[in-house]
């Protein structure tokens, strides 16, 4: 995105006449106002890192970023943004989860075509992260529908083909091995349990 500023006016000195914003799909724009705000009529000699640092590091999708300044009157701010990875379902609505795992107040509306697995219950963002990793290896990760955080460190998951998968508090990698066994053995099933070591209860 770009934005160009009156050019009438010659002073200061390598005055900033347009800015440019790389990568910025899901940066709040409140933020790139303030930025913008920032920048207006100052030099490109003045401006600081640690100032455009103060704005950017309350998104919650910028990871890092860049400065490059291009003279005589042009800025350009390349971002490295955080991807969303799933969504978080809270009293009907939406909410994107970017790559740290954190929630964000981004909504998404229902009628998208945002593919993405939906999350919801208590969540955690350090267990989820593990075992949301975790599960990411295997083969089954593109057959899930939702993900359900319970008490106790148990998940719930909810395959495309509407199987309840009930995990147990124990190593989910393990869980996975046994989990993709079974649906190579049974192409349709209701409910799969694995919350006991050791035991699997198919339904």
């Amino acid at each position: 995105t770009t934005y160009e500023f009156n050019k009438e006016s010659t002073l200061p000195i390598f005055k900033i006449k347009e800015i440019e914003f790389v990568n910025s799909v899901y940066l709040e724009e409140n933020i790139k106002e303030k930025v913008i705000n920032y920048l207006n009529n100052k030099s490109l000699i003045n401006v600081r890192f640690k100032k455009i640092s103060l704005y950017l590091n309350k998104s919650q999708w910028v990871k890092n970023y860049k400065l490059n300044k291009h003279y005589p009157n042009k800025i350009i701010i390349i971002i490295n943004e955080f991807k969303p990875i799933a969504l978080f379902k809270k009293k009907e609505k939406l909410y994107l989860i970017n790559g740290n795992f954190e929630i964000t107040n981004k909504i998404i509306n229902k009628s998208s075509n945002l593919k993405m697995i939906e999350i919801s219950g208590k969540y955690k963002k350090e267990e989820i992260k593990k075992k949301f990793l975790e599960i990411k290896k295997f083969d089954i990760f593109d057959h899930i529908k939702s993900i359900n955080m319970l008490n106790l460190n148990r998940l719930d998951i909810y395959l495309k083909n509407n199987t309840q998968v009930k995990l147990g508090d124990y190593d989910i990698n393990s869980q996975m091995i046994t989990l993709t066994k079974v649906m190579e053995k049974y192409k349709k099933l209701n409910s799969i349990d694995l919350r006991n070591k050791g035991r699997v209860v198919i339904k």
